[in-house]
């Protein structure tokens, strides 16, 4: 990539790639204004929803001389951004979404991240993780864009592979045969979706084997029920209707974004275009363009299609934020600058406008899909096609649960024509058959569940935001529970981000010297005063950063100076501080233009700024220069280059070195390891050191025109002048957090730009390094070192703990074998690693098992975040972080440990969920139709019964369990193995079918045909008689009556029972005194009792209304049922509280490993 080009919301001076967040908050999609027509400046404001930050006064933009992005005025005003994150899902057949109030949605964060993403990826010859199934796909994207050579050819070649020349263009016949080749240069609206969408509305998830039941179940009423068609078969397919389309319209109910999508895009091509076609210039409608095309190029335009530049008349700067998220215009060339295509300065990209010059020609290389832009907007508007880990859990169990109950159903029919039809052919009429097949199938499903997952997700995504963290999406809830490799940044995440300069240094003096020193060294006139005050008004001058406006002049001058607010990074904050403590930055800044500038960024590692007099005294021009320079040094030909940034980077381009007592000595080895010497030791100390260093140039050996390239040039043989150490301590709960996430199971790196050593020492500070040796990258190849292999599973931390730290020249060296050895150590620091460093880390622990997390803020980041299973931005970075990010960071990084814990929670009360809906909603109901089939008895429980538990009474205690609280050991246990670790496992059916279901079902037989013993009908007359009982014979009516109201007894029970297995399921090891409902903040939930009462209400209701006994065959229980349903309820309870003691108190014993 190219010098200069990155995207950092504020300037970053020490070397930290993307760890200083600033509170400037530069715009990502202001255009410039320009004089002939251009759009008014849009800036877009991307903050997550109800995010409000403190603005420093709101800022003008525009584009300066040189073509960069500018910002002015003084800030002070609180501003809400708003920033629609959209939220679709589909889990388990159903969809979810929050709809935007916006018609439209700017498409613009995500186009500049996919960008990020795959100029990544063709750097590199190809995808970031070829494996996965998901880039799998779009290889060939990768590859097209990997093959192009455009940029690589000869401007002759390329206009002799078009056909076409710079003076002529195309002629018309030319134009007719491209443009019926190609089509019209337009962006193609994707294909619809709707039959799919239908289809995944309407079938999707249970609702095939709902209608599916509901066509049979009309089916047998009529006209398999003829003569004599039965009303509760009728109302039980209306029933089944009802549900399917209650489902069918929950799933509808999403966020047509793709549409949205591409209707925006549309506004962000041009409409016109001047081209040179038969040696003349005309106005043409953007679409017309065809590959050949010679287009003019001028200041104000768009581009409307991919170009190559042929000609350049003057300086040409395109501003591509647009597509690339970066704010800086580039320079054009003719030449290229890159191989990466999507990098090279010599191509322009569809929608980038020219900011700068005039008379350029380029020629069309790309139109329509085929380019950059439309290849990124069909991605924008695609929708995502893949399933999440938790939609996987959900349709593997939906299948396994509709395989088993289709073996069932089979089997019945077998069972059925094989022996009942022949031998019984009174028992079971057709039409009773294909009732109750169908209510076998009904039964076992959970038809509550995905209802119930989808409200699960959605109020652990609100319970998040409570805690200042954002789910983009609901997906991402459940995957947090799962991580087990955690990246983080350094600056402002684990550290406060409020730098303050403690250490300065000036070679020849042997001392180190604290800023209050340093004013007692400048006040009494020592010889070393005359170096600390350059190096101070150094570190004021060469400094983006400056002192807010004050609202009232004479409460400002009471504010102490360390409390004074400034509008720029932390880093440039802590040495403009330190200017003013040491001389005053407005009596630095007097009397200097700025006349070149080039920003720190992630490649760099420092920033430069040039500088000359204006009306500097000579004063003033001895406290910027040493008493040789300062004799010589011309206000009217001279300049002076400032630099600032990282040692290790920076001291390479200097050669000579300020002494103490003013004299510019020639930078020797011994010299420079002294300077390094210092660096180590102060860097050992956690602080960040910056070098600071000048050079004297006259202004005729500089350019005309200072763009990065040529300050990058100038940036050589440098004067070192001195050396300051920054100090950011670790935010004061990061180290508890660092301890909750390792207790939790999961390793817990630091990943920054900052200084190996710095790093090192920071992250002994926040515990993420507590070994007390630290291997290095020699250390990888050492096979005396005994690495055991690293499983997260395994109890990790009552072994001694491996430490690493690793740079990013080492990350460049590092082979299979390395990242082997590397990916088993307990901590690790990677220091100065870049944006593309950071999406190799993440694809070499996702190879290895790892469930990833990372953060980020600059737009580099994008690919990184995106390729993260968590991807982690923090409020206040870059749009496109954002957009790439899955959880955004409101507040500290503390909230990323509420969110673990949320996410953990969340796949804790879906299992919950689960096993209560299993034993009631499944088992019992299922029993209650077998032993129909296999002994002859009449059905327990009626088909409208079995559906009114499952998408009724099971409801709303389902629902009120997604309100659980956490479990105390919760944080204590390991990560979610998402390979192994199911949704429904072996121990969790166990425990539903075998510990619940089993005496569920006997008390509910049980209760039933007790009541029909006692009302005249025997147990003995009705097994394996197979419908040829006596009463049955002779008062069918009758007959039906009693087992109406055994029925009801049934399912009283089963309702009944229920409370207690709500109360059981709470919690899988603790007692129901250790984790009460109620009374008890830390876990109490309150919707327990009602929805359980509610439950019970709509049971009775519907059995104790004369009307709807008559069409539903419901009946009213004595009183004798409630009692024994809820004694019944309370000896489960008290059993299951003996099992989880068993559990507690013997961990490894049979039990505890049975417990789910």
């Amino acid at each position: 990539m190219s010098f200069g080009r990155d995207n950092r919301k504020s300037i970053e001076m020490e070397g930290d790639s993307g760890d200083d967040k600033g509170s400037v908050l530069e715009s990502q999609d202001a255009h410039a204004s320009t004089a002939v027509g251009v759009d008014a400046i849009d800036v877009e404001k991307g903050l997550p929803r109800s995010a409000t930050f403190r603005l420093p006064d709101p800022a003008t933009f525009g584009v300066d001389e040189g073509g960069r992005r500018t910002f002015g005025g003084g800030y002070s005003q609180d501003i809400n951004r708003e920033r629609t994150l959209e939220k679709t899902q589909s889990i388990g057949g159903l969809s979810l979404a929050r709809a935007s109030a916006r018609q439209n949605i700017d498409p613009r964060p995500r186009i500049a991240a996919d960008f990020r993403t795959l100029s990544v990826q063709v750097s590199h010859g190809g995808l970031a993780d070829p494996t996965k199934k998901k880039q799998k796909k779009d290889a060939k994207q990768v590859k097209d864009l990997a093959d192009l050579d455009w940029h690589l050819l000869p401007v002759d070649e390329v206009l002799q592979r078009l056909s076409t020349t710079s003076k002529l263009g195309l002629d018309k016949d030319q134009v007719l045969r491209r443009r019926k080749q190609d089509g019209l240069n337009k962006v193609s609206k994707p294909p619809s979706q709707w039959l799919r969408k239908l289809f995944h509305y309407t079938l999707g998830g249970f609702g095939g084997i709902l209608i599916g039941a509901a066509i049979l179940v009309f089916i047998s009423w009529k006209p398999l029920g003829l003569p004599n068609p039965a009303v509760s078969v009728l109302a039980l397919a209306i029933v089944l209707v009802l549900v399917w389309f209650l489902q069918a319209i929950f799933n509808a109910w999403q966020d047509f974004t793709t549409a949205r999508t591409m209707a925006s895009i549309g506004s962000m091509l041009p409409s016109q275009v001047h081209v040179i076609r038969d040696g003349e210039r005309h106005c043409f409608p953007a679409e017309d363009i065809v590959k050949g095309d010679i287009i003019v190029v001028g200041m104000g335009q768009k581009l409307a299609a991919d170009v190559r530049f042929v000609d350049l008349a003057g300086e040409i700067k395109v501003d591509r934020s647009m597509i690339t998220g970066e704010s800086d215009a580039i320079k054009c060339t003719i030449d290229k600058t890159d191989d990466n295509y999507l990098e090279s300065r010599n191509v322009g990209l569809m929608g980038t406008m020219c900011v700068s010059g005039s008379g350029g020609l380029a020629v069309v290389t790309a139109v329509g899909d085929d380019t950059v832009f439309g290849r990124l907007a069909k991605s924008a508007a695609k929708p995502r096609t893949t399933r999440t880990t938790l939609e996987t859990e959900i349709f593997y169990f939906v299948l396994c649960v509709a395989a088993i109950a289709l073996f069932l159903a089979v089997a019945c029919i077998i069972i059925w024509a094989a022996y009942l039809r022949p031998q019984h052919p009174a028992f079971m009429s057709d039409s009773q058959m294909v009732v109750n097949i169908v209510s076998i199938v009904v039964a076992f499903i959970p038809e509550g569940l995905p209802i119930a997952v989808s409200l699960s997700l959605t109020a652990i995504a609100a319970k998040m935001r409570k805690s200042r963290v954002l789910a983009k999406t609901l997906s991402v809830v459940e995957t947090l529970g799962a991580v087990n490799v955690i990246c983080s940044d350094k600056t402002g995440t684990l550290t406060t981000n409020k730098m303050r300069v403690t250490s300065l240094a000036i070679f020849g003096f042997d001392d180190t010297v604290s800023p209050t020193d340093a004013v007692k060294q400048i006040t009494i006139g020592a010889p070393v005063g005359e170096a600390l005050r350059s190096l101070a008004w150094l570190a004021g001058v060469c400094n983006a950063a400056n002192f807010a406006a004050p609202e009232d002049e004479k409460t400002a001058a009471a504010i102490p100076l360390a409390d004074r607010p400034i509008n720029g990074d932390a880093t440039d904050s802590a040495c403009l501080r330190l200017c003013e403590e040491l001389g005053g930055v407005e009596e630095s800044r007097t009397g200097w233009n700025t006349v070149g500038n080039l920003a720190f960024n992630s490649k760099n590692k420092f920033a430069t700024k040039v500088i000359q007099s204006g009306d500097a005294s000579s004063d003033r021009i001895n406290v910027a220069l040493s008493s040789h320079h300062a004799a010589n040094f011309s206000t009217s030909s001279d300049a002076i280059i400032l630099a600032k940034g990282a040692p290790d980077i920076l001291l390479k381009r200097c050669s000579s070195v300020l002494d103490a007592s003013g004299e510019v000595l020639d930078l020797t080895p011994e010299r420079l390891a002294r300077l390094a010497e210092i660096q180590s030791q102060w860097a050992d100390n956690g602080q960040r050191v910056l070098v600071l260093t000048r050079k004297v140039v006259s202004r005729s050996d500089l350019p005309a025109t200072l763009d990065d390239d040529a300050l990058l040039i100038a940036t050589a043989d440098m004067t070192v002048v001195g050396l300051v150490g920054i100090v950011d301590p670790p935010r004061a709960e990061i180290p508890g957090v660092v301890a909750t996430c390792r207790g939790a199971g999961a390793r817990f790196f630091m990943v920054t730009g900052d200084f190996q050593k710095t790093a090192v020492a920071i992250a002994r500070q926040c515990g993420i390094i507590t070994a007390r040796q630290v291997y290095g990258f020699d250390d990888l190849s050492d096979a005396n070192l005994i690495l055991p292999e690293y499983s997260f599973l395994n109890d990790n931390a009552s072994r001694p703990q491996l430490a690493l730290s690793l740079s990013g020249s080492d990350l460049q060296k590092m082979e299979q074998h390395h990242w082997e050895r590397a990916t088993r150590f307990d901590e690790i620091v990677f220091a100065r690693t870049t944006p593309e460093q950071k999406l190799r880390i993440v694809t070499e622990f996702q190879a290895r098992d790892g469930v990833v997390s990372m953060t980020g803020d600059g737009a580099n980041d994008a690919p990184a975040l995106r390729q993260a299973d968590v991807g982690v931005a923090i409020a206040g970075g870059s749009d496109i972080a954002m957009e790439s990010a899955d959880l955004v960071l409101l507040d500290s990084f503390s909230g990323f440990v509420d969110a673990m814990m949320l996410g953990r929670l969340c796949f804790e009360n879906l299992k919950k969920t689960v096993s209560y809906l299993l034993p009631a909603g499944c088992f019992c109901e299922l029993w209650a139709i077998l032993m129909a089939f296999f002994t002859g008895l009449p059905q327990a429980l009626s088909n409208l019964q079995m559906i009114f538990q499952c998408v009724l009474i099971d409801i709303g205690p389902s629902l009120a369990l997604i309100n659980e609280k956490p479990e105390s050991d919760l944080m204590k246990r390991k990560p979610r193995n998402v390979k192994k670790d199911r949704l429904a496992d072996w121990k969790l059916l166990l425990q539903s079918y075998i510990f619940l279901g089993l005496p569920m079902t006997a008390m509910s037989f049980l209760q039933c045909f007790w009541l029909l013993e006692r009302r005249g009908l025997p147990f003995s007359s009705l097994w394996l008689h197979y419908g040829n009982n006596p009463l049955q014979n002779s008062d069918p009516d009758l007959f039906q009556a009693k087992l109406n109201e055994g029925n009801a007894a049934y399912w009283f029970t089963l309702v009944l029972a229920q409370w207690g297995t709500l109360l059981i399921v709470r919690t899988r090891k603790l007692s129901i005194f250790q984790h009460p409902p109620y009374f008890k903040p830390e876990t109490s939930n309150f919707w327990i009792l009602p929805t359980a009462v509610i439950a019970l209400l709509i049971t009775v209701f519907l059995s104790y209304i004369p009307g709807l006994q008559h069409v539903l065959n419901t009946y009213g229980v004595p009183g004798e049922v409630y009692g024994l349903g809820l004694a019944y309820a309370a000896f489960m309870l008290m059993l299951e509280e003996g099992r989880k003691y068993c559990v507690r108190t013997y961990p490894r014993g049979f039990l505890a490993k049975i417990a789910w």
